[in-house]
């Protein structure tokens, strides 16, 4: 699934990237592969929940909410910067600021 809410300009200026598009060295088809897999991780936790599934699947860059794009970079800056190491600290952090950005767009669990 290629990212379709948010763009590899997008992504690049959120990464501080300031390469000629497209990159010549190459650097371009690492960030869209990691902007691919934040934004499927990001739209699984949203459609955890039968309500959000068909409206999550629905979205289009213009019509997704603004925080789950945010949710989206923040996961991609995470995947960037964690390159394989070790994450134990880190993503129950990462994940936590994620699920506060999206929370919105998640069903409520009533007790």
């Amino acid at each position: 699934m290629a990212a379709t809410l948010v763009t590899l300009a997008q992504a690049k200026d959120h990464l501080g990237i300031t390469t000629a598009t497209p990159d010549p060295a190459g650097g371009d088809a690492d960030v869209q592969l990691k902007l691919d897999q934040a934004e499927a991780g990001i739209l699984e936790r949203c459609s955890a929940t039968t309500h959000w599934a068909p409206i999550a699947a629905a979205w289009t860059a213009g019509t997704v909410p603004l925080l789950v794009q945010a949710a989206i970079l923040t996961l991609l800056a995470h995947l960037v910067e964690h390159r394989g190491d070790d994450m134990t600290n880190v993503e129950p952090a990462a994940w936590a600021a994620i699920d506060r950005l999206i929370a919105l767009n998640k069903d409520p669990v009533i007790a």
